[in-house]
C-alpha cells in the first residue's frame, strides 16, 4: 500500500507543483481572470482525485480484487497526504524563497479584481471603500505556521474525500462471489 500511495502521491504532487509553477510563471494577470484560474484548478483537483482512485484500485488488484474499507481509506489518505505535503512545501518556498514579494503581488491583484467587480456593482461608494479596506488589511503572507494550518485543513478535506473513495471502491471478501 505504501509503495502505491507513494507512487501516486508523488505523481499528483508533481502535477500540483507544476500547475502552481505554470500559474506563477504566467503571472498574476492570469489570476485576475478568476474563471480561468478556477476552471484550471478544478481540472487539476479532479485529476488528483481520479489518480487517487486509480491508486486505490491498483492496490485492490494487488489484493486479488478484495480490499477492505480501511485499506482503501488508508491508500487514499496516504496519497493525499503526500500531495498536500509537496504542495505545502512548494508554497512555503514560493512565498519565502522564490519570490518574497509574491504575497504583496497577490494582494494587489485581489484588490484590483475587487475594484473591477465593485465598479459594476450598484453598492454605495462608502461600502465599496469598506470592502476594499478589508482586502487591504488582510494578511496574504504564507508563513510556516500558516502552511501547517492549511495543511491540516487540507488533510481534513482530503479525509472526507478519502472516506467517499473508500466506500465506493471497497470490496470485502463477503462481497466476492465464491466459484
Amino acid at each position: 500500500m505504501i509503495k502505491i500511495a507513494t507512487k501516486y502521491g508523488l505523481m499528483c504532487g508533481l502535477i500540483s507543483v507544476l500547475s502552481a509553477t505554470i500559474f506563477y510563471t504566467i503571472g498574476l494577470a492570469f489570476k485576475s481572470q478568476w474563471w480561468i484560474n478556477s476552471f484550471a484548478n478544478l481540472l487539476i483537483f479532479a485529476l488528483i482525485i481520479f489518480l487517487t482512485i486509480v491508486a486505490v484500485k491498483e492496490f485492490r488488484r494487488k489484493l486479488d480484487g478484495v480490499i477492505t474499507f480501511t485499506e482503501a481509506f488508508s491508500t487514499a489518505i496516504s496519497t493525499f497526504i503526500i500531495v498536500a505535503l509537496l504542495s505545502s512545501i512548494f508554497n512555503v518556498l514560493l512565498y519565502t524563497v522564490i519570490d518574497k514579494e509574491y504575497a504583496e503581488k497577490v494582494q494587489i491583484a485581489a484588490i484590483e479584481r475587487m475594484e473591477r467587480q465593485l465598479d459594476k456593482s450598484p453598492i454605495e461608494d462608502a461600502q465599496k471603500d469598506e470592502m476594499i479596506e478589508m482586502v487591504e488589511s488582510k494578511d496574504f503572507t504564507y508563513t510556516f505556521p500558516r502552511a501547517i494550518k492549511y495543511f491540516g485543513l487540507t488533510i481534513l478535506f482530503y479525509g472526507v474525500i478519502s472516506l467517499i473513495i473508500a466506500a465506493a471502491v471497497k470490496k470485502d471478501i463477503n462481497e466476492v462471489p465464491i466459484n
